[in-house]
């Protein structure tokens, strides 16, 4: 379930001021101290609606350069995105993403011209700090970027390093036509849907085709090609040899970039299950980029597995932190808290989470999974009938009935009745060897979890500090299997 909210995983407010004046304006008043801000999703001016990718592009591509500076707090795309076309008013965004200050603006793109006026809020009051208008020709889109980037960080007083520095005053040039198909693919990406996954990489390879040295090309590649968890998509194995050329060829053109090291750490743990390899990848995308809420999340799952449990959450806080409004970084803090035994905090943010989206399953299973480890059964086979209600699942009634006759030992017993008897390609060994584990058929437990080892399942990494294997950490099958997956020594890893 982790593995599959990670590769899921992995606003726009109206523009008031798009009469403002080239040259740089100020309030003429300094502003509080700005150490977090959120790039709101920048207006499309082009009279075209099809050009709503390279605004969201554009938008994208500003809050990258942004998140570099590891002395500011910038809020990920997905949970700005969702202010697109947004009534609230700037101190609302403000308060509910936490951010001291605000970026919007407007694009104009001509046929080979782009104009991007941009503009600095203070969130809490709605002043305006700051604003500017760039053009530039489309080949030098990326420098426009950079610039903004750069003045931004100047107007609120960000120290940057020289490293910081340096990333923004490379002359960099693109091929217009493959810049416009790298943000079509990046467009596409977001949907989140397989079918939009396939768009993508269709965008991706025209942009190499056009710009074989695009690295951003290839860095796109990776990133679509982890649709591997998607029904429709290829198996993890498959997958990951795609990912790794693509990722590899983007970081041998341009080492600044940090989604590869994501692409490369996924594959590492989960296919490769070598944890020193992930590790290494996942700090350097961190150092790359600190503001990157997928860098913090996927390193939270390598924490949890390493049984980190403390820092996992920590990881999970700030991952939260930086892309608030998303589904998986919620869930994922709920489940970091679920393995570090807070069972109770677990619960609260499973809730949480369970408020914003009420119609994904998952929580409701989870919820329940915190219940058993309460021993609040009755409750627990409660939210498995509200699940199973939800979804219209015609075992309602049966697992109904069978909670009457024996209570919620016989509730699991008749669950694994049922998924023992669906579809072969169905099957959740995991599941599985949870139901069993719970209860206390070690026997099943170990058969289910060896088949799971079999078929290489993501999830198994997670078996240490999953506290619903608890009861069979002595068991020798299980110790075995444990030693088979191959963890690294607790001791020498927190060096």
């Amino acid at each position: 379930m982790i593995v599959g909210l990670l590769a899921a995983s992995w606003a726009i407010v109206h523009y008031r001021e798009a009469n403002k004046p080239a040259e740089r304006t100020s309030s003429g008043t300094a502003p509080a101290a700005i150490h977090s801000l959120a790039v709101l999703p920048l207006e499309n001016l082009s009279g075209d609606k099809e050009q709503e990718y390279f605004a969201d592009g554009m938008t994208d591509a500003l809050t990258t350069d942004l998140a570099q500076f590891d002395s500011l707090r910038v809020i990920s795309r997905s949970s700005a995105m969702h202010f697109k076309g947004s009534k609230e008013t700037l101190p609302q965004i403000g308060r509910e993403l936490k951010v001291d200050a605000v970026v919007e603006g407007a694009v104009t793109r001509g046929e080979n011209r782009v104009r991007v006026t941009a503009q600095l809020v203070q969130a809490s009051s709605d002043q305006h700090l700051w604003a500017r208008t760039y053009e530039r020709d489309l080949k030098d889109v990326l420098a426009l970027q950079d610039e903004i980037a750069r003045d931004i960080a100047e107007q609120i007083r960000v120290k940057l390093t020289p490293k910081e520095r340096s990333l923004l005053i490379q002359i960099r040039g693109v091929d217009p036509e493959a810049y416009d198909d790298y943000l079509r693919g990046r467009y596409w990406f977001y949907k989140a849907t397989f079918a939009g996954q396939q768009k993508a990489l269709e965008y991706y390879h025209r942009a190499i085709a056009k710009d074989p040295g695009y690295a951003l090309a290839y860095a796109g590649l990776a990133d679509a090609f982890l649709i591997v968890l998607d029904p429709e998509g290829l198996p993890l194995k498959e997958a990951s040899p795609k990912v790794k050329q693509a990722a590899l060829k983007a970081l041998e053109l341009d080492p600044s970039l940090f989604r590869p090291h994501c692409s490369l750490a996924f594959v590492k743990l989960f296919n490769d299950w070598d944890f020193s390899g992930a590790k290494a990848e996942l700090e350097q995308a961190i150092a790359l980029d600190p503001n990157s809420a997928e860098a913090h999340s996927l390193y939270s799952a390598y924490l949890v597995i390493m049984e980190r449990l403390d820092e996992a959450v920590n990881e999970s806080e700030r991952s939260r932190d930086l892309d608030p409004l998303v589904l998986w970084n919620n869930d994922a803090l709920g489940l970091a808290l679920f393995h570090a035994r807070r069972y109770d905090d677990a619960l609260r943010q499973f809730r949480w989470t369970l408020e914003m989206f009420p119609d994904q399953g998952r929580l409701y299973w989870e919820i329940a999974s915190v219940y058993e480890q309460k021993k609040m059964f009755a409750e627990a086979f409660a939210v498995h009938q509200q699940l199973d209600t939800l979804f219209k699942c015609p075992c309602v009634t049966p697992l109904g009935e069978a909670y009457k006759r024996a209570g919620y030992r016989g509730y699991l017993l008749k669950k694994i009745q049922i998924l023992e008897q669906g579809p072969p390609a169905g099957v959740d060994f995991l599941i599985l060897a949870q139901l069993y584990t719970t209860l206390g058929d070690e026997a099943h437990a170990m058969s289910y979890l060896e088949r799971a080892y079999q078929e290489h399942e993501q999830e198994l990494l997670f078996i240490r500090t999953d506290p619903k294997f608890d009861s069979i950490h002595s068991s020798p099958r299980y110790r075995d299997l444990v030693r088979r997956i191959g963890f690294p020594q607790l001791s020498s890893d927190k060096n």
